[in-house]
C-alpha cells in the first residue's frame, strides 16, 4: 500500500497539454478551477485556446502570472486532430499528458501514477475513465487513449469512420501499458448529453451556430454538483 504524502509530486519531464474553447463554465466548474488543481502536478503546461468568446482567454492570462511554467497559445480551430497536433508541437518536455477541462485526477492518483511510471517505464500509458453524471452515477469506461506518452513520434489523425470530432493518436514503435488510475470525467445533465450527441455530433448543428451559443442553449456547460465531492484542499497538499 502506498504511503501518502502531503507534498505534491510532479510528474517528471511531463507537460500538461490541452486545447480549450469557451471553458469559463463547464460541468467540472470551469477552467480556472481545473488548472489550479491540475497544473501543480506538472513542471510545464501547454494550453491552446482555439477561439473562445467567453472569458476563458482572460482567465488563462491571469493564471500565467501565478504559474510561470504555463504557456498559453492561440490557434484558430481547424479540426480536433490538427488542433491537438498544434498543442503537441509546443511541448518542450519528453512526455505529454493530454487532458480536457472537464476531467480531473486527484492528488493520490498522481502519486500512484508516478510510482507506476517509475516501476514500468514505457512509451505510453492508457487510462480508464469514470464518467460521472449529475446524480452521482459512475460509468466506468474508456475515452481517447493513450493520454500520457512520449511526444517524439506522436501525431493525431482524424478518424473519418466515427463522429465529427473523433480522432486517434498514431505513434511509432514502443510499448503501451494500462495504469491503475482512472480519469474522472464530469458530464452535463443526461438530456444535454443526448442533445449534444444527436445535434452537435450527428446532426451537424456545429456548422450552423457557435459552440458557446449552442452549449448554453442545450445545457452542455451546466455545472455537475458531483464535482464538489472531488475537490482537494490546497492547504493540505503543498508543492515541493
Amino acid at each position: 500500500m502506498l504511503k501518502m504524502t502531503n507534498k505534491i509530486l510532479k510528474l517528471p519531464d511531463t507537460s500538461l497539454c490541452a486545447i480549450v474553447r469557451d471553458e469559463e463554465r463547464n460541468p467540472a466548474g470551469g477552467i480556472e478551477r481545473w488548472l489550479r488543481q491540475t497544473l501543480p502536478f506538472f513542471y510545464h503546461g501547454v494550453v491552446v485556446d482555439t477561439g473562445s468568446t467567453d472569458n476563458t482567454r482572460k482567465i488563462l492570462a491571469d493564471l500565467q502570472k501565478q504559474f510561470p511554467y504555463l504557456q498559453v497559445f492561440d490557434h484558430v480551430f481547424d479540426g480536433f486532430s490538427t488542433s491537438r497536433n498544434f498543442s503537441l508541437s509546443k511541448v518542450q518536455t519528453k512526455r505529454a499528458f493530454v487532458m480536457d477541462a472537464d476531467e480531473l485526477l486527484m492528488p493520490e492518483d498522481y502519486l500512484m501514477l508516478l510510482r507506476f511510471m517509475e516501476k514500468n517505464p514505457v512509451e505510453r500509458y492508457e487510462f480508464e475513465f469514470q464518467h460521472i453524471n449529475e446524480n452521482g452515477y459512475v460509468a466506468n469506461g474508456y475515452g481517447l487513449n493513450p493520454r500520457l506518452f512520449d511526444v517524439n513520434g506522436a501525431n493525431f489523425h482524424h478518424n473519418a469512420g466515427f463522429i465529427s470530432d473523433c480522432y486517434e493518436l498514431f505513434m511509432g514503435v514502443g510499448k503501451t501499458l494500462n495504469v491503475p488510475v482512472a480519469i474522472k470525467h464530469f458530464l452535463p445533465p443526461n438530456n444535454a448529453v443526448h442533445r449534444k450527441k444527436d445535434g452537435w455530433y450527428h446532426g451537424g448543428v456545429f456548422r450552423k451556430s457557435t459552440p458557446l451559443e449552442n452549449a448554453r442553449e442545450n445545457g452542455w456547460k451546466e455545472y455537475n454538483p458531483q464535482r464538489d465531492k472531488y475537490d482537494w484542499c490546497c492547504v493540505r497538499w503543498k508543492e515541493h
